[in-house]
């Protein structure tokens, strides 16, 4: 019996070690209404990752001045800046996208954007995180 609960007991641990952290997360005051959830891990190649999911953020084009899309980026702990991909909203006013990073340290960061292959994150930052890490 004992052994048992010693193998549920590191069962659990193990199952914990393995889940997704949450990560504090800013709104900015331009869509007070969103709300943003950020939890990362990493995949089965052992790559950080890192998902978003938000709700009620209020469509870029809604915006002033008016952008076309929510762009997510990678700021990495040494200054580099990458574009994650598209962050698309459902008509909920829901979105969520999955991004994998070789940086086990960086910040993440959504802006509003009028081509979603920008180079650069504009001025329009709606979300942005503090430093996550990784391991």
């Amino acid at each position: 019996m004992r052994k048992i609960v010693c193998l549920c007991v590191l069962a659990l641990v193990v199952a914990f070690a393995g889940c997704a952290k949450n990560v504090a997360v800013t709104v900015s005051s331009i869509v007070p209404a969103t709300q943003a959830e950020v939890k990362t891990g990493k995949d089965s190649n052992d790559n950080p990752t890192v998902e978003l999911k938000v709700k009620h953020l209020a469509p870029a084009e809604n915006l002033q001045p008016s952008k076309s899309v929510y762009v997510v980026w990678v700021e990495t702990t040494d200054g580099k800046t990458f574009n994650a991909g598209r962050l698309k909203l459902n008509d909920d006013l829901e979105g969520e996208i999955k991004v994998m990073t070789p940086h086990p340290r960086f910040r993440l960061v959504v802006s509003a954007e009028d081509d979603p292959l920008a180079t650069v994150p504009g001025s329009q930052r709606v979300i942005e995180t503090n430093q996550i890490e990784i391991r």
